[in-house]
């Protein structure tokens, strides 16, 4: 919890809010997804309190913490719908061991992959009838190490900034602005 407020108060997630009489209202975020990752994400947004009709949202980040390239909305009636877990017939890694039951279950025990290596997975979908549209998820859980060796002494002074508030915006931002003065510093001099 102290984490998750730290990355909040930090504005690291994406944090998404909806317009309403009273002002901007916060409803969810999007945690963060590492530093290089594409994903498609949803979020529910109850758009019932805003009684307009038109929806505002916006959305908040740390500077440069963030890429889009796509936003939608679907504005379809709420549905039943039928959920369905598709267990994968194969997940064989680069080196041709069977993942499956590595990776059958939310634990401890996970797939180990380094450099190059990858896992394949092949499912069989279940046929469905004509009238229904089917959407598949990708569920995945794991974490990433950084095996960067960093060498040097600590900074702890500027470390300790980043208790404050808004510090990593601001520092993202000085030092997006470093780079861009840099840059053309370098263009001047050839």
């Amino acid at each position: 919890k102290k984490l998750l407020k730290w990355e909040t108060d930090q504005a690291l997630p994406l944090m998404v809010y909806i317009k309403t009489a009273s002002g901007w209202k916060f409803v969810d975020y999007f945690p963060m997804i590492g530093n290089t990752a594409s994903r498609d994400m949803i979020m529910e947004i109850p758009a019932a309190d805003s009684k307009q009709k038109t929806i505002e949202l916006k959305l908040e980040t740390a500077y440069r913490f963030w890429d889009l390239d796509f936003t939608g909305i679907d504005y379809s009636a709420t549905q039943n719908l039928a959920e369905n877990v598709i267990e994968p017939l194969q997940a064989t890694k680069t080196d041709s061991s069977d993942q499956r039951e590595i990776l059958k279950n939310t634990d401890k025990e996970y797939t180990h992959l380094t450099d190059e290596q990858s896992v394949f997975f092949h499912y069989s979908i279940p046929p469905t009838s004509a009238n229904i549209v089917s959407s598949y998820f990708l569920i995945s859980g794991g974490y990433y190490h950084n095996l960067e060796h960093i060498t040097g002494k600590t900074n702890y002074s500027k470390l300790y900034k980043f208790r404050k508030k808004g510090a990593f915006d601001k520092f993202s931002r000085e030092t997006y602005q470093d780079l861009q003065n840099f840059t053309v510093t370098m263009k001047k001099n050839k």
